[in-house]
């Protein structure tokens, strides 16, 4: 409907151009041009098709050509409004200042900030959230509704849980050592370019194993000082986000950064294991001097009294054992955008696949542009066989018959490029990035000019119009005015190899034997039309077959691959029950 809406407007618009431009030149234009403004008059209805044709092809490849550049400047807009992390550090302990001030001398650190976070239950048990410090300049949040936390019973959740919550509405939060409150106040909502998708935000052992959404509360709501979050901005960063220079400088910092913490988690295991060392050998030496005096004691409340201060001691022991055996798995870990940033990779990949597709689908409505339009105008150039012959013989040159030709080819060339470029350049990147995004808490695409892929569409609508013309034409031309003057002599007839079969050829109809003669005497016609049905049809099936294979992967993955609906891991380093879910 809208095709047809536009094919009217624009075939309006060129009339009334045509004719006004008739009305005023007519009279002091030479009869060439006049001649040239009659022909684009007369076959208006073979301009639009072509027009559209060519306009369809450049639309298909100019926009997705674009749309991965728009959606990569899109996240990348994110990213540098909210200021996100090129790193994130975390360990379950804090770091230290010492260990910060040593991680912010480091050569690639440009800056750090230090944040607080955990992972907690509703107490109604919907949702699981990952409750953080607001950040004050890295890895921002961006409020979307109401405001930051004021209080340290604020706070503000991701946009993940809008439809859940309302603000000025409570929140219960199921006991959490390392939060002071069990209830909040909602204030707001905001998004975080650290939680992009809708839901599933990571792992967790709480709940159905799944984190729902993001919170943001002010430092003052931890029970706990020392930060397990440091948010890292690196210097030297070559290259954007989704560039090749920039991920492999960033892994490469990254590296050099993970092996920094495990020299620094190595001193603080040794350390704190030291310390333990030291109050279990004190803890051991007064039981030795207990169970002394025990030996000289005789006096029953003094022996119990004894007794209780060993098994206290016994307690104090075995309970620094443990502790020792959770200090030797304490880990610092080194993260990168694409790792602790969730829908970071997932965008990116997205993108990739629409680069697979840009390379791929244009070619098909290329193909298929290019043969129609090549045929179509070498066919008008045979056409007007004796009218170019007429004005050969009336004096004009060459060059004055091949240009209303080419300017006919050039005008198709133009007015498609313009209208498939610009719907191209609009419509494509918002309707697959809107498709794409549908999982994501995003704004709409951020839409850029793209001039290279619109320069290439001009260059091959030229080739299958103007160059078409070229080889029409100058043949044509360079023949004698009298044998340009009468019409083209039909080609001779030769025998298609269909005819060398005496037994099956002789029992086809009259209609059918034309058909097959018609079919290898115009061999460009036959293959457009195969090619042409022959891409349609791949598209079409493409197309069915990816959706199709989407839609048959959960069941064959959960179906008929995994099995199991539960998964148990042995921690071989746990003491008892209460070390269950520590790594």
């Amino acid at each position: 409907m809208l095709l047809k809406l536009l094919t009217v407007k624009l075939n309006k618009m060129f009339l009334t151009t045509i004719k006004f431009r008739l009305k005023i030149w007519s009279g002091s234009m030479s009869k060439i041009n006049l001649n040239m403004l009659r022909e684009l008059k007369a076959s208006k209805a073979r301009f639009f098709s072509i027009t559209l044709l060519l306009a369809l092809a450049v639309f298909v490849f100019v926009g997705l050509k674009a749309t991965t550049p728009d959606m990569n400047q899109t996240m990348r807009h994110e990213y540098a409004q909210a200021n996100l992390a090129d790193a994130q550090l975390s360990n379950s302990l804090g770091f230290s200042s010492s260990e910060i001030t040593d991680i912010q001398n480091d050569k690639t650190v440009k800056s750090i900030s230090k944040g607080l976070q955990t992972t907690s239950l509703t107490s109604d048990g919907k949702h699981v959230i990952d409750i953080i410090s607001i950040p004050e300049k890295i890895s921002k949040l961006v409020i979307t509704q109401g405001h930051q936390p004021k209080k340290s019973n604020e706070i503000v959740l991701g946009e993940q849980l809008k439809d859940s919550y309302n603000i000025g509405q409570k929140i219960n939060i199921e006991h959490n050592d390392d939060l002071k409150s069990k209830q909040f106040k909602i204030v707001g909502f905001a998004t975080s370019s650290a939680y992009m998708k809708k839901n599933n935000l990571g792992q967790t052992n709480l709940g159905d194993g799944k984190i729902d959404a993001f919170a943001g509360v002010k430092k003052s709501s931890f029970t706990n000082a020392d930060p397990n979050i440091l948010q890292i901005k690196f210097k030297n960063l070559s290259g954007k986000a989704y560039q090749d220079k920039y991920e492999y400088a960033l892994r490469h910092k990254v590296t050099h950064l993970q092996n920094k913490l495990n020299n620094l988690s190595e001193q603080r295991r040794n350390n704190l294991v030291s310390d333990i060392d030291d109050k279990i050998n004190q803890a051991q030496a007064t039981q030795t001097v207990l169970s002394k005096q025990k030996a000289l004691t005789s006096n029953d409340t003094a022996l119990q009294t004894l007794n209780n201060k060993q098994a206290e001691l016994a307690d104090q022991i075995n309970q620094a054992e443990t502790q020792k055996d959770t200090i030797s798995q304490l880990e610092y870990t080194a993260q990168s955008r694409g790792q602790f940033s969730v829908g970071y990779s997932d965008m990116g990949s997205d993108a990739k696949r629409i680069t697979g597709l840009s390379n791929t689908f244009p070619i098909f409505f290329f193909a298929v542009a290019l043969m129609v339009s090549f045929t179509v105008m070498r066919r008008m150039v045979e056409e007007k066989r004796v009218e170019i012959g007429t004005l050969k013989a009336l004096g004009y040159s060459n060059y004055k018959i091949a240009s209303e030709y080419y300017l006919y080819a050039g005008l198709t060339s133009i007015v498609g490029t313009i209208i498939g470029a610009g719907l191209g350049l609009i419509i494509l990147p918002k309707v697959i990035f809107n498709s794409f995004a549908a999982n994501y808490v995003l704004n709409d695409v951020y839409l850029t000019w793209h001039i290279t892929p619109v320069l290439v569409a001009f260059v091959l609508t030229l080739l299958s119009t103007v160059f078409a013309v070229f080889l029409a034409i100058k043949p044509l031309l360079a023949q004698q005015t009298t044998v340009i003057m009468l019409p083209k002599a039909p080609t001779t007839g030769k025998k298609i190899l269909l005819e060398h079969l005496t037994w099956l050829w002789n029992k086809l109809s009259f209609s059918r034997k034309v058909t097959a003669r018609n079919i290898f005497r115009y061999k460009g016609r036959m293959w457009m039309t195969i090619l042409g049905v022959a891409g349609s049809t791949a598209m079409l099936i493409t197309g069915f077959g990816m959706q199709q294979s989407l839609n048959k992967m959960v069941p064959v993955q959960y179906g008929e691959i995994t099995h199991y609906q539960l998964l148990g891991v042995f921690n071989n380093k746990a003491k008892n029950a209460d070390d269950y879910g520590k790594k």
